[in-house]
């Protein structure tokens, strides 16, 4: 990774969510019409250098200007800041020139330091060795981005996607100390024809993976006992009224979808915030692909589905994309054209918006500057 911490070209100064944009070049951030500075791209160990090496001011000082003085800013200096007794154990270990060695995230060595990181347009992208580590990543991101909410407002709502790609990613989340009691968990997709107790049911899976093992201030589901397709598509547009999202956990499909826009139904002006859709045959398979149902028979040929604009919406985006599987939609999302022949490439559009892969997911992607 770059020294400076950001990327060459466009990026995003301060807070994701509602940070300034920002144009990096030769490791200086200068607003867009390049007129001026924007501010500083320095990370915390090269401060923390520079007030030791450069400013000669005394480690243990420069250490706790970047550690328990924000904790204390931000009122969480009862469970960060220091290495204490019934304190997070996140802890950074220096070499003897201050730069960064080794991580720790609540206790467990983290691999960032072999994390890619790339960017296209807006997407950032960042790739791992592992599934494992690029859930743990992800989930940790989120994690800082819910809290960094939650402290300008009083609740939020976040859009869960369902399906095996997100398994990591889940778990990891569950294990972050995050006030749930203040957030709104919205549902992305759902199929047609299946039963309320059908395990394939996507609301089933976010119930066991996510919903039942936190203490969430509402859950919404698309799925409603006996009710027309319609009828859902309507309900859940008054909810999202109600319930406007602010952050997107989601993956891409083996055919580009993102939710169930498929490309032959995505539309990147859709006016509808909830539609019917049929699933094209590519989506089928993967759904016995991810070992959800045993033949294509099984698989229902039509959903209910957010539509792109309502995903668009959102403040933030998290995408998570492990296996070799999703390596040609990953390829087509960051390399080919903005199209809805694929569909998730609209993700390079969005200002806040990151794609976490392994390698496996990544294995095609060419021809980018890695930092």
């Amino acid at each position: 990774m770059r020294a400076a911490g950001m990327p060459e070209g466009k990026s995003i100064l301060g807070s994701l969510t509602h940070g300034q944009e920002v144009i990096v070049e030769d490791g200086v951030a200068k607003m867009p019409d390049r007129q001026a500075f924007a501010g500083s791209v320095a990370t915390a160990d090269r401060l923390v250098r520079n007030m030791y090496q450069v400013a000669g001011q005394p480690l243990t000082d420069a250490v706790r200007m970047m550690t328990l003085t924000p904790a204390t800013l931000m009122g969480v200096d009862h469970r960060k800041g220091k290495i204490a007794p019934g304190y997070d154990a996140d802890i950074i270990i220096f070499d003897k020139n201050i730069h960064v060695k080794h991580t720790f995230v609540q206790g467990k060595k983290s691999s960032d330091s072999n994390m890619k990181q790339m960017k296209k347009d807006l997407l950032d992208i960042r790739i791992y060795d592992t599934r494992e580590q690029m859930g743990l990543a992800a989930a940790q991101d989120a994690a800082r981005c819910i809290h960094e909410l939650l402290g300008t407002q009083k609740e939020i709502n976040i859009l869960f996607a369902a399906a095996p790609s997100q398994n990591e990613f889940l778990a990891a989340l569950t294990q972050h100390p995050i006030d749930w009691s203040r957030i709104h968990a919205l549902h992305m997709d759902e199929y047609i024809g299946l039963r309320e107790e059908d395990e394939q049911r996507f609301g089933n899976y976010l119930k066991k993976q996510i919903f039942d093992k936190v203490n969430l201030k509402s859950v919404h589901y698309l799925f409603r006992e006996n009710a027309a397709p319609e009828e859902i598509c309507r309900r859940y547009s008054n909810i999202l009224e109600r319930y406007p999202i602010d952050i997107v956990f989601m993956g891409i499909g083996e055919n580009g979808h993102i939710a169930f826009n498929d490309p032959h139904v995505a539309l990147f002006n859709d006016p509808v915030p909830v539609k019917i859709v049929d699933l094209d045959e590519t989506c089928r398979q993967q759904q016995i692909n991810d070992g959800c149902f045993r033949t294509l028979e099984e698989v229902p040929l039509q959903a209910v589905t957010l539509t792109i604009p309502t995903l668009m919406k959102a403040r933030r985006i998290f995408c998570i994309v492990p296996a070799a599987t999703k390596a040609n939609a990953v390829a087509a999302t960051v390399q080919g054209e903005i199209t809805p022949e694929c569909p998730a490439s609209i993700l390079r559009t969005h200002k806040a918006a990151t794609l976490y892969c392994d390698q496996e997911s990544a294995e095609q992607i060419k021809g980018f500057t890695i930092y």
